[in-house]
């Protein structure tokens, strides 16, 4: 295993097997987010009330937040039945699989299928070879992915001929983050137009444009302090998990003076409250 690929694999182990808690702060920050579950939705229901059943699959879909969320909505509003509702979920992580199981109670069981794999890495899960999908998710999923291609086939052989895949990850104007990234672990961050541009080699002109929604960021008021001191550097307020997540906690021991007043020097130059950038797209 090369050096990107083991820091890669050591941040996933990070926050998705040892510290799940810090994965639900990456939640808050991302999926829960009511212009994403919004535009879900509003998508979705132009579809679904004109369909007999409908099925989506969440491609590492974690603990379920987003899809399980979205499918609670789509009943209570009555857009389909529960019996006509189809959601398949699928992650490399048993402890994400577990939380999901968790938050099952409001929905059908026997609707919702949670699958352990791993798109662009294993094969197809056997549950899924002879299914076709209305909608595909993929959500802030592609950093993780070792062969995007792969991924992108796999997800592709599986949509129905009228389905679509939604695509949720981070804009190149993200450049904070990306900068950060960087820094503290030397990986580049794929981002939604590197996502698009692969797409269109097999969707051809079927990919929609990018729709780019703000994120707003609290920097809790001694983040800093507590970088320049090394003291915990996530406290017992929810917000000192918002910024960078898992990242600094995972490599700041490793890094050498340098690069932690690098860091220090880049956040201090920016607004408090600063704008992460996201974006949706759709491909046919």
């Amino acid at each position: 295993m090369d050096a990107m690929k083991e820091t890669k694999a050591l941040l996933w182990k990070f926050l998705y097997i040892d510290h799940p808690e810090i994965f639900q702060a990456f939640v808050l920050l991302t999926k829960q987010k009511e212009y994403l579950q919004d535009f879900l939705y509003k998508t979705i229901k132009s579809d679904a009330h004109k369909q007999s059943s409908y099925s989506i699959l969440d491609v590492g879909g974690a603990d379920g937040t987003l899809s399980l969320k979205l499918c609670c909505r789509l009943l209570k509003e009555n857009v389909i039945k529960k019996s006509q509702l189809n959601l398949y979920l699928v992650d490399p992580s048993p402890i994400m699989l577990k939380l999901a199981q968790k938050k099952l109670q409001s929905l059908n069981p026997a609707n919702i299928h949670l699958l352990h794999g791993s798109f662009g890495t294993d094969g197809i899960p056997d549950q899924l070879k002879n299914k076709r999908f209305d909608t595909i998710l993929a959500s802030y999923v592609f950093f993780w992915i070792e062969s995007h291609d792969k991924a992108i086939s796999q997800m592709y052989s599986l949509l129905d001929n009228q389905g679509r895949i939604i695509v949720i990850d981070y804009s190149s104007k993200a450049r904070l983050r990306r900068d950060l990234l960087r820094m503290a672990t030397g990986l580049d961050m794929e981002t939604i137009e590197d996502i698009r541009d692969l797409l269109r080699n097999k969707f051809s002109n079927r990919v929609s444009s990018i729709h780019h929604f703000q994120n707003k960021i609290e920097f809790p008021g001694n983040f800093l302090e507590r970088l320049e001191t090394e003291s915990e550097l996530f406290g017992d307020e929810p917000y000192c998990l918002r910024l960078l997540e898992f990242l600094l906690r995972t490599s700041w021991a490793e890094l050498t003076n340098e690069k932690k007043h690098s860091i220090i020097r880049k956040l201090k130059q920016e607004k408090r409250d600063d704008d992460f950038l996201c974006g949706i797209l759709q491909a046919y």
